[in-house]
């Protein structure tokens, strides 16, 4: 079930929090639109839900619920708390903004999660937004796409300025096969794995910068693409998890530059073998297709006790080394 937030187009005073068994968000926005109110509404945030937390979040907005529509009591008053909260939604993993999207291939987060709370705001961008006046040309307007067009084209795209890079399902492909299959993505993205659902690769839990990865347990078979930078967290967790017996393998992929440093050194020496791949991945950015990320040399490194079957699944994707140390 989607627990839906839609913005009346027009003139953007009106939010709408109501719940759709429907399959995508679209087919439940044609029934929702009021020709004789002249309201048309279009998709703010969307996530799985389940009936309980629509009336939820209902329920922490009743002061600002429109009195005046009789039976219908899902529209609410567009203030600034509630327009924030929505901010707030679309930047997190589990929320969709594309109307046409399917709900299954969304992860359903506890409600807990993600239901509204004071702290759960985001200021607009510069606050530039004036809520009692619909916006005729905001600086950041979205020019493509449902909002365009709408008293909410002002509202930033997540995707707009994306800086991260996603791995090619087949990498993660070989690294599922290597270790029997992956339990954990601790660096990841909800897009990230909407294309590896779509490339067969089932992954048990994973993490995002809004779930982070060092607030939370790790478990089983680790399939990581660290933010590039500072590793030496990274490699630390690993480390310790692996000793703590809650991890059972790992395959990291970084430049190689990553793994050569003085910091990797007593971690490497733990490792069981890498792949120095080749060519270089092309890695997937969202915000711009065209894109491909750093051309250095990447490599994947694996620790854990099944050597073997990580040489045989990447033998033809670089150029696989045992990992000695005298």
């Amino acid at each position: 079930m989607w627990v839906y937030f839609l913005g009346e187009a027009k003139e953007g005073k009106v939010i709408k929090i109501g719940s759709s068994k429907q399959r995508t968000v679209a087919e439940r926005i044609r029934g929702v639109d009021n020709n004789m109110l002249n309201e048309h509404y279009v998709l703010l945030a969307a996530l799985r839900g389940e009936a309980r937390a629509e009336t939820d979040a209902q329920d922490y907005f009743d002061h600002v619920r429109l009195r005046n529509r009789g039976k219908h009591k899902e529209y609410f008053e567009a203030v600034p708390e509630l327009v924030e909260y929505v901010l707030w939604l679309r930047a997190q993993h589990c929320v969709c903004i594309d109307p046409q999207e399917v709900e299954d291939v969304y992860p359903a987060e506890d409600v807990n999660y993600w239901l509204p709370r004071p702290e759960r705001r985001i200021p607009p961008p510069r606050g530039e937004i004036e809520y009692d006046r619909p916006q005729l040309m905001p600086r950041d307007a979205q020019l493509m796409g449902h909002l365009a067009g709408t008293a909410w084209a002002w509202m930033p795209d997540p995707l707009a300025s994306y800086k991260d890079y996603f791995t090619p399902p087949d990498i993660v492909k070989r690294a599922w096969r290597a270790m029997g299959g992956i339990d954990l993505d601790p660096a990841s993205h909800f897009l990230a794995n909407k294309r590896f659902i779509e490339a067969g690769i089932r992954i048990g839990e994973y993490f995002t910068r809004s779930h982070d990865a060092f607030e939370h347990d790790w478990h089983g078979r680790i399939w990581l693409n660290p933010p590039y930078g500072d590793y030496r967290p990274w490699f630390e967790r690993i480390a310790g998890e692996m000793a703590a017996g809650r991890v059972e393998q790992v395959c990291m992929i970084s430049p190689m530059w990553a793994f050569g440093t003085k910091l990797a050194q007593p971690h490497m020496a733990r490792a069981s073998a890498m792949v120095v791949l080749s060519p270089t991945p092309e890695f997937y950015n969202p915000g711009d297709k065209t894109k491909t990320g750093s051309n250095n040399p990447h490599g994947v490194v694996y620790w854990g006790d099944r050597r073997a079957d990580f040489l045989a699944a990447f033998a033809d994707a670089g150029i696989p080394c045992a990992v000695e140390f005298s």
